[in-house]
């Protein structure tokens, strides 16, 4: 049960993580894809 918890508790410090950077880390990845898109096809 504790490594369960402990995984709950990692769960929870990345969708933190991840809350607090959704914007940045959103707006880098789509960018990231579109010039990935853009250089694939020329």
């Amino acid at each position: 049960m504790a490594g369960r918890f402990k995984n709950l508790d990692d769960v929870e410090i990345l969708h933190h993580a991840i809350d607090e950077d959704t914007r940045s880390n959103t707006a880098r990845s789509f960018l990231k894809l579109f010039w990935w898109k853009i250089l694939k096809e020329s």
